[in-house]
């Protein structure tokens, strides 16, 4: 039976560093550095070696380790934390972080801002991105795997804006609510935006996985719908491009006649909502569907898929290539042969995971600078 959602969760270990002995700074550089090593130790093994340093997405990060391999050969964790955790997020623009851009009850929903360097007076495109993690877990922060593309938006004076949305738990906070926060990034970009120097006007929305479903969600329906934060619906945002690596656009397109029937989805399709009406739960499910939404007003989408992700198949990008045909949306499509759901990761991948950075930034950078 095919798995209808996958659940993945990042356990990080942390020592017995408290905040309290060290400098906050400190701490959470420490704690970047548990996390990326969590990242790049593919094997989890808790040693680095080249094959780990090879999978490495970014030239950036790779320079970084190429004396010391050569050197001692591998990277334990101890190392790892000692010499390269002042180096993990370098960035040589201004980070405003953890901006509150709402507050439901005492939940703080908070995102970052990278600056581009030598910023002028004038007011600045960006690149919002949502983090992947099918909706239940993940976090904004950090560049990591998406360095080489931020730098090349950059240096053509684009910022980058990494948020937060609430986490689904199946009891009080479901996928509607995670598409509603983000729909309120966009609406506190166009309140609140000018202070930090960002147009409201030039955005190009950015996603992996469940995070690529949130971005297209944005370009895909009405500004206004989905009303979150009565502070902030007043004030709608229309992205001008969305750029989606394996999100997922469509559900019962994937599933076989067998499925449709099948007791279990109809139990999962139910956690959706909590609705016991079949016909209720098929219209939820196709509120939070990106190809319930396409229309000839939409703008231009980016999909980039691996063609053997078992997590997010490759029919997703030809099933909304055909949505997206038929509705004459202007779109890219690449499938990256050999690619999985990490897409920049994997022998002999095609586009390579510099072209991938390349291409994505170039969509972008095209629409936001016109």
């Amino acid at each position: 039976m095919k798995t209808i959602l996958a659940f993945i969760l990042l356990i990080i270990a942390l020592t017995d560093v408290s905040a309290q002995e060290i400098s906050n700074d400190e701490y959470n550089r420490l704690k970047v550095a548990r996390q990326k090593f969590a990242e790049f130790d593919s094997d989890k093994n808790g040693i680095l070696n080249q094959k780990d340093i090879n999978g490495i997405r970014s030239p950036y990060i790779k320079s970084q380790f190429v004396g010391f391999l050569e050197i001692q050969g591998e990277i334990n964790k101890e190392d790892y934390i000692s010499h390269f955790k002042t180096s993990v997020e370098k960035w040589d623009g201004e980070i405003i972080s953890n901006v509150v851009y709402k507050e439901i009850g005492e939940t703080k929903l908070m995102l970052d801002i990278y600056l581009p360097p030598n910023v002028g007076k004038k007011k600045i495109p960006l690149v919002l991105f949502f983090h992947g993690g099918g909706l239940s877990n993940g976090r904004k922060e950090g560049i990591g795997i998406k360095r080489d593309v931020v730098e090349q938006l950059a240096r053509q004076q684009i910022a980058y804006v990494s948020a937060n949305y609430r986490l689904i738990n199946f009891k009080d906070i479901f996928a509607k609510d995670c598409i509603t926060d983000a729909k309120d990034v966009l609406r506190f970009l166009r309140k609140e935006g000018h202070k930090y120097g960002l147009d409201a006007d030039k955005v190009v929305t950015w996603g992996i996985s469940a995070g690529a479903r949130l971005a297209m969600m944005l370009s895909l329906t009405d500004e206004n719908n989905l009303k979150g934060d009565e502070e902030l619906f007043d004030y709608p945002v229309k992205p001008v491009g969305a750029i989606s690596w394996c999100g997922a656009t469509a559900f019962y397109e994937i599933i076989d006649d067998s499925m449709k029937n099948s007791p279990l989805l109809l139990k999962y399709m139910k956690k959706i909502t909590l609705e016991e009406d079949e016909e209720t739960v098929n219209n939820e499910i196709k509120k939070i569907t990106p190809i319930s939404h396409v229309d000839k007003n939409d703008p231009p989408l980016l999909m980039v898929y691996g063609d053997i992700d078992t997590t997010v198949k490759v029919q997703h990008a030809h099933i909304m290539e055909n949505y997206l045909k038929k509705a004459n949306v202007p779109y890219k499509k690449v499938i990256v042969q050999n690619g999985g759901h990490n897409l920049w990761a994997g022998d002999n991948i095609e586009p390579s995971a510099e072209e991938q950075s390349r291409i994505t930034a170039d969509f972008a950078i095209e629409l936001l600078t016109k």
